[in-house]
């Protein structure tokens, strides 16, 4: 009666430790039960979340297209980004999500909660792209590029049906990169996601199939896309003007050149050497001159006399493409 009882089974009863402590991959049932448990506890806080990301981005889009006053008159929304409280909730959120796409990642036949069920990248994109809109890109930048990484791993997402959201994953961490003012890791990020749809396409052509015209398609969309975010930063950086070099500034008359054959400036060869059609390249002037280290439209001309030019010859660029079809 004096001996002491372990109580504690030995540790091999526990079976095989997993070296992965998120990993889930052989309990299948175990993850379903979660998601099943996750829905009812958690969905009803997360949905309303999402309800109200939409809601509030369809506020800002009436403010942008000049409704303020109705608006202010008629409407009243609070934003939960207000308080440093409402974007804690929010990263919570997206962290809780990570966790558990980091455990449903490794088995493949749940792939389909990955894309878009309730642990989804699409639910990490809409409150990512919400929180971007309210100035913290930098700390959902790491979200987002999980987001490229879960489509990155998964093998039944490497197909080309789910390449325009990979490309729109990819576009907003580079979009994260020029919110942060680092252009060079926006530019590299692009090109290496250039890569991985160059890669995916090699793929395409060795099973030696005709690919169909909507595939072809989606190529194409997701490389423009990219190549933007390439354009975005390269039309500029070549000529900045390198700290204490004098280099005398040279008027050019846009008035003339509006009379003479495309390409008439360096921003037109550029644009002409990365992209085919008007809309591709009005799509590159758009995004260019929403650089956030720029931004001319909304702040006025930058002080540099060289990112000066490459303004103008965007705006003269963009009114061309609206006004001659050839281009």
């Amino acid at each position: 009666k004096n001996a002491v009882w372990n109580m504690e089974p030995a540790p091999g009863s526990y079976g095989p430790l997993d070296k992965n402590p998120v990993s889930f991959s052989n309990y299948t049932k175990d993850i379903l039960l979660m998601h099943s448990i996750f829905i009812h506890s958690i969905s009803h806080f997360l949905y309303i979340n999402i309800f109200f990301i939409i809601s509030y981005q369809r506020y800002r889009l009436a403010l942008w297209q000049g409704y303020r006053l109705y608006l202010q008159q008629f409407c009243t929304q609070k934003s939960p980004t207000n308080d440093q409280s409402g974007v804690q909730n929010l990263l919570s959120i997206l962290g809780f999500v990570h966790i558990l796409m980091q455990a449903v990642l490794p088995d493949e036949s749940l792939c389909w909660i990955l894309y878009n069920g309730t642990f989804s990248s699409l639910h990490m994109y809409n409150i990512c792209r919400f929180l971007m809109s309210a100035g913290h890109a930098s700390q959902v930048l790491e979200y987002l590029l999980w987001a490229c990484t879960c489509l990155e791993i998964s093998v039944p997402l490497l197909t080309a049906n789910f390449l325009p959201w990979r490309a729109t994953l990819y576009c907003a961490v580079c979009e994260c990169y020029f919110h942060d003012c680092a252009s060079v890791q926006a530019e590299v990020f692009a090109r290496r996601a250039l890569g991985k749809i160059s890669e995916l396409a090699k793929l395409e052509e060795i099973t030696g199939s005709q690919v169909p015209f909507e595939t072809q398609q989606a190529y194409k969309e997701a490389t423009i896309k990219l190549a933007v975010m390439v354009f975005k930063r390269s039309v500029y950086e070549p000529r900045r003007k390198p700290k204490g070099l004098f280099r005398p500034k040279q008027k050019s008359n846009l008035k003339e050149l509006q009379l003479t054959p495309w390409p008439r400036t360096p921003t037109e060869r550029i644009l002409m050497e990365m992209f085919e059609g008007k809309a591709a390249r009005f799509l590159a002037v758009l995004e260019a001159l929403e650089d956030s280290s720029v931004r001319p439209l909304q702040t006025g001309m930058p002080d540099e006399f060289e990112v000066q030019d490459v303004v103008l010859e965007l705006i003269s660029a963009g009114t061309s493409l609206l006004s001659v079809s050839k281009y």
